[in-house]
């Protein structure tokens, strides 16, 4: 007969997004002035889809 075991749930560590969004902030800063090297991404711009009337409609219905 084996005995049987609990298994403990493991959570994850609360974040503080104050200090996350304070720290990119000051990372912002510091790269403005030149003290810091920031990571660069070149993002594609793509235009919003254009949307007649009708569609709206449709898509209004929908989500209610």
């Amino acid at each position: 007969m084996t005995a049987a075991t609990k298994s403990k749930t493991v959570r994850a560590t609360k974040r503080n997004l104050f200090a996350e969004l304070s720290e990119g902030m000051t990372a912002l800063a510091q790269g403005r002035l030149g003290k810091r090297t920031l990571r660069i991404y070149a993002v594609e711009f793509k235009p919003a889809p254009e949307v007649t009337p009708k569609e709206h409609q449709v898509r209004n219905r929908t989500e209610r």
